[in-house]
């Protein structure tokens, strides 16, 4: 929700009559009236609802009214922004100026400035203001700029913790210690760095070693298969004569009949027989 435009529009006009050093009510009322800046109403976005929209414009004009850095003018016309926005709205759906504590006694700061400059106008202001009761109490500031300084002032406390502790910290533990420590965690994550590498290394061997066994293993059975399909089964020698029978057929019965024991009669038959075999090969 973006509320910077008509919060550009209440600075403008509180800058407007600081610069005109004006003090008394009517003066703001001819500017208001000069700037037709009743229509700020009617620049209420479509997504945002009329009570939250008047609160964000009570807010604007409070932080010009308690803002102590800002000039008392500016203060003044802070006050008189935020009266005449509760006079101008709409009146069947009027919505009270939300005021936290913190912006409620700067609001009585700013009465007892009022009584020390004679100011009666603006006096009997803020005395209506109440009478009528157009202020709604609460605990907690809605005031954005105070937001976000309270927010600041937060976060620089808890930077300050920080660098106290850190500085209370290296002051106990002895220079040569902590940087022992630094260099022993250096030294562990290179140490990892290195491990991790080998083991990388290691795998990377082994998976060439397999691929050379996968490889020397095809290789072998590629030669065997063509050695096997080169090789060429010998024919046996088959004599011209003796009835087909071949040579090998020769030596079996000869073999046979040496080991049943009357190889000795037809022992010289078979030799001559397997002589004249090979002499016909």
């Amino acid at each position: 929700m973006d509320f910077r435009a008509s919060a550009l529009d209440i600075e403008q006009l509180v800058a407007s009559f600081a610069a005109a050093e004006g003090t008394e009510l009517e003066q703001m009322k001819d500017l208001w009236r000069s700037r037709n800046f009743s229509f700020i109403w009617e620049a209420r976005p479509k997504d945002v609802t009329p009570a939250f929209y008047a609160q964000a414009l009570y807010s604007c004009a409070l932080s010009h009214m308690v803002a102590e850095e800002a000039p008392f003018p500016a203060n003044l016309a802070g006050l008189y922004v935020l009266y005449i926005l509760y006079e101008t709205q709409d009146k069947e759906d009027s919505y009270k100026i939300y005021l936290s504590l913190e912006e409620l006694e700067s609001l009585i700061s700013l009465v007892r400035k009022f009584k020390l400059k004679y100011n009666l106008v603006a006096f009997k202001v803020v005395k209506r203001m109440f009478a009528e009761q157009m202020f709604l109490f609460g605990s907690v500031s809605a005031n954005q700029k105070r937001i976000a300084s309270c927010m600041a002032r937060v976060a620089h406390q808890a930077t300050v913790s920080v660098q106290q502790a850190r500085t209370r910290l290296l002051s106990n533990i002895p220079v040569r210690e902590h940087v022992e420590e630094s260099q022993a965690d250096a030294f562990d994550d290179d140490l990892n760095a290195i491990s991790e590498v080998m083991k990388e290394a290691q795998a990377l061997d082994e998976h060439k070693s397999q691929l050379l066994r996968t490889a020397l293993d095809s290789s072998k059975k590629k030669a065997l298969s063509t050695h096997t399909k080169k090789a060429v089964p010998v024919k046996p020698r088959v004599s011209s004569k003796g009835g087909g029978k071949t040579i090998d057929d020769y030596e079996r019965e000869l073999a046979r009949r040496f080991e049943a024991g009357d190889a000795s009669e037809h022992e010289k038959e078979l030799e001559e027989e397997l002589d004249r075999a090979l002499d016909m090969d």
